[in-house]
């Protein structure tokens, strides 16, 4: 996908830029058409691609380089109500 496509999918609107210039590179694509899914499946995911999600996640640039956090994975669906009815009934 093209950076100009990207980028107006992002900010709802054209920028007139040449970006013809500029070299596609994979990291900026990724950059440019990250998003947030609030919409999940009620289906399980395998032991192997939670693994790679959390390398991943653990992987991400942090402030300083300090590389703080706390990753608490929750299978249990007691324990994900329980935390649901502390933070105001938010699906889980």
């Amino acid at each position: 996908m093209k950076f100009s496509k990207l980028i107006a999918d992002r900010y709802a609107e054209e920028i007139d830029l040449d970006f013809s210039k500029i070299q596609e590179t994979v990291t900026l694509k990724s950059i440019l058409s990250r998003r947030s899914i609030r919409k999940f499946l009620n289906k399980p995911i395998s032991k192997e691609l939670l693994t790679l999600i959390l390398a991943a996640s653990q992987s991400a640039p942090s402030k300083s380089n300090l590389q703080q956090y706390s990753i608490l994975v929750i299978q249990d669906q007691n324990i994900k109500n329980e935390i649901s009815d502390l933070i105001g009934n938010t699906k889980w």
